[in-house]
C-alpha cells in the first residue's frame, strides 16, 4: 500500500500523469474506492468499476470471488480535463476477468460517458 499526503492509503501505486500535476488512485475497503486527484481536487470516480462489471455481465457483483479496480495508464484528454484508464480485474469460478474504462474529469467533476 502506498500513503498519499492526506493520509489515504492506496492500494497500488498512484499513476502520476506526465506533466506531475494529477495522480490516480485506487483505496480497497470492502469494494475498490477510486480517485482522480489534482491540487485540492479531489473527485471520487469509483462507478468506473461498477460499469466496467457491467460490462462483463455475469452475474451481480457479491457473486464475484475478488474484484480489484485500479488506473492503468493516463490518456490524452483536452487542456482543463484529466483522463486515465481504470482496469478492473474480477474472479469468478477459478477464473480471471478484466475490462476497462476510460475516466474523464472536467471542471472538477467526473463525467460519465
Amino acid at each position: 500500500m502506498q500513503k498519499y499526503e492526506k493520509g489515504i492509503y492506496f492500494l497500488y501505486p498512484l499513476k502520476r500523469n506526465s506533466e506531475k500535476s494529477a495522480l490516480a488512485g485506487c483505496v480497497l475497503e470492502k469494494v475498490s474506492s477510486c480517485y482522480v486527484i489534482s491540487g485540492e481536487l479531489n473527485v471520487n470516480v469509483s462507478q468506473a468499476g461498477n460499469l466496467n462489471l457491467g460490462k462483463l455481465a455475469l452475474s451481480s457483483k457479491d457473486k464475484y470471488e475478488k474484484v480489484i479496480t485500479f488506473p492503468v495508464e493516463w490518456l490524452k484528454s483536452n487542456d482543463g480535463e484529466l483522463m486515465v484508464l481504470f482496469k478492473t480485474q474480477v474472479w469468478r469460478a477459478g477464473k480471471r476477468y478484466t475490462v476497462t474504462e476510460p475516466v474523464l474529469v472536467k471542471n472538477g467533476k467526473y463525467v460519465v460517458r
